[in-house]
């Protein structure tokens, strides 16, 4: 048996190639002709998570409209595609899903794989595609945005303006400096001044280069 076209190409939810979307681990060459090619099955399926919570961005936050949107009627039976997701994730075709809680999250990646790659070969260890650790280190992969190096270097240039909030910043950007309650002190108010500054720039320098690198990886 030949295995479906987005299992060969390691894009098991067959996203479409656009070469304005330079996404993380695309191979070489990077597309089939029409849908991305990845080096592995975990690269795809994190592609698949950036472009979901895109969706949501844009106000598309349940199940009946991210599909629709993913599977549009012009090529798809939305219905049907809608209805295999929610019997196999146990959703209902309005519910809103928080694409940062990891169990919904692979819940329906599980079953968009399943409709979009058929059934799996009679003997699957868990019944679907992909072994289950994929679908976690895609999840690892895909940076949620409470969690991402963007985030946490706004938060750092944020705090760092505030006095109070220096030894917080200070040991997620400056680990060396574990001890630096005993630098800001009144004692020291000047090297307190300077702890300030070097961690108001770690935080700004660190939140540039996460956008330039997210740009260059296809995160939108």
């Amino acid at each position: 048996m030949t295995d479906p076209r987005g299992i060969r190409n390691n894009n098991p939810l067959n996203i479409d190639y656009h070469a304005k979307n330079p996404w993380q681990g695309l191979d070489n060459p990077p597309s089939d002709g029409r849908f991305a090619r990845f080096t592995e099955p975990q690269w795809g399926v994190r592609a698949a998570i950036v472009i979901l919570r895109n969706y949501q961005k844009r106000g598309l936050v349940s199940v009946r409209q991210m599909l629709s949107t993913w599977a549009p009627a012009t090529e798809n039976n939305v219905e049907n595609y809608v209805g295999f997701v929610c019997r196999k994730t146990g959703f209902t075709s309005e519910q809103h899903i928080d694409l940062n809680d990891k169990a919904q999250t692979i819940a329906l990646l599980k079953a968009m794989v399943l409709m979009e790659c058929g059934p799996v070969p009679a003997g699957s260890a868990n019944g679907n595609w992909l072994d289950d650790a994929v679908y976690e280190v895609a999840w690892s992969l895909s940076k949620p945005m409470t969690r991402s190096r963007t985030a946490q270097g706004s938060i750092a240039a944020g705090s760092a303006a505030v006095a109070g909030a220096v030894i917080e910043a200070a040991q997620v950007y400056l680990p060396q400096a574990a001890d630096a309650a005993a630098v800001v002190t009144p004692v020291w108010p000047e090297i307190g001044r300077w702890v300030l500054i070097a961690v108001a720039i770690a935080g700004a320098g660190l939140a540039l280069y996460a956008r330039l690198e997210a740009r260059r990886d296809g995160i939108r």
